[in-house]
């Protein structure tokens, strides 16, 4: 049996629509919902909770997340600290995610409290910076000057050693301010730097899914378009079952029929232990899944025969 899972949603559009453009795959991420909100049988399977997770609702951002791309150089670059001297950082803006709004945080200044002596579990140098420094109640430190270092040997795990400076420490807090755009234009107007073209790099052709980290399903691009990696379905051969980031080709299935039938309380959490109670509501899901199930079973039990031979097999069992 396999499990409906939000880690699932990307490929198992792909799964449903194959072939599409970076814009309309980020429509089609937009048009699911899941959230970390109980099923609640009492209400449709359609039912759209007011604490729906948002991360695959924020189009082309949504879209690298997925993919697993990386970030260009020139955004890496722009987002660098810059260090002023004894006043303390310039920190980079940065771009939060609201729920029908955006907003930029951009950093002013710093506050500057009295320098204080202390000890950081660092290895540090005059004029380094540290964050959240112990006993300051406040944001950072700025290292005026190291008194002296020490290693410290953990009475449990001997081998484990930590260097301790004791340090006088400049602390200081940011002082920011917040910027709320309504839509993505406005926000890419005054802020080129945020458009998903100058973050990520749109040329990779191929690579794993991601959601929390790589999942053992592929995609890969044709000309302007992305498609499942059909190596993927013969990798998922070789997982009996779902197991962190380690799917079944039955888990992508039911997913992506969860995704057809607009279910989205099976996307919800333990939303996959009530696909019984589904399946009587859809009995047409239900077909399609044990469909699915046949195809996966039929399949890992014949992974190392050929296709003619596996083909003959499969005619042999419909026949008996």
């Amino acid at each position: 049996m396999g499990i409906t899972c939000n880690y699932l949603v990307a490929p198992a559009i792909l799964l449903n629509t194959p072939g599409l453009t970076r814009e309309e795959f980020a429509e089609k991420l937009k048009e699911v919902h899941h959230s970390m909100d109980d099923i609640d049988l009492s209400k449709p399977w359609n039912y759209v909770s007011k604490y729906e997770e948002e991360d695959l609702r924020r189009g082309l951002y949504s879209v690298a997340m997925v993919l697993g791309l990386e970030i260009t150089k020139k955004f890496k670059e722009f987002s660098k600290v810059k260090k002023r001297g004894l006043e303390g950082l310039i920190f980079p803006p940065y771009l939060r995610f609201e729920k029908n709004s955006f907003k930029v945080v951009v950093h002013k200044g710093n506050k500057i409290l009295k320098e204080v002596k202390t000890e950081v579990e660092e290895d540090v140098r005059e004029g380094d910076f540290v964050y959240s420094p112990p006993f300051c109640d406040c944001h950072y430190g700025l290292i005026k000057k190291v008194l002296k270092k020490y290693e410290y040997k953990d009475d449990i795990f001997p081998d484990l050693k930590t260097t301790i400076s004791e340090v006088i420490l400049l602390p200081f807090f940011k002082v920011e301010e917040e910027i709320i755009y309504k839509t993505e234009e406005e926000l890419w107007k005054d802020w080129p730097q945020f458009h998903p073209d100058f973050m990520f790099d749109w040329n990779k052709e191929k690579g794993f899914f991601h959601y929390g980290g790589k999942l053992n399903v592929l995609w890969k691009k044709i000309g302007n378009k992305y498609y499942i990696d059909e190596k993927t379905f013969k990798e998922m051969l070789y997982v009996k079952r779902n197991w962190g980031s380690r799917f079944t080709y039955t888990d992508l299935k039911i997913t992506e029929i969860a995704i057809k039938y607009k279910a989205w309380q099976l996307l919800y959490r333990n939303g996959f232990r009530h696909l019984e109670e589904f399946f009587k509501d859809f009995p047409q899901a239900k077909k399609e899944y044990e469909k699915a199930i046949w195809d996966w079973y039929s399949s890992a039990i014949n992974k190392d025969k050929t296709v003619k031979e596996f083909l003959h097999w499969r005619l042999l069992c419909r026949v008996s």
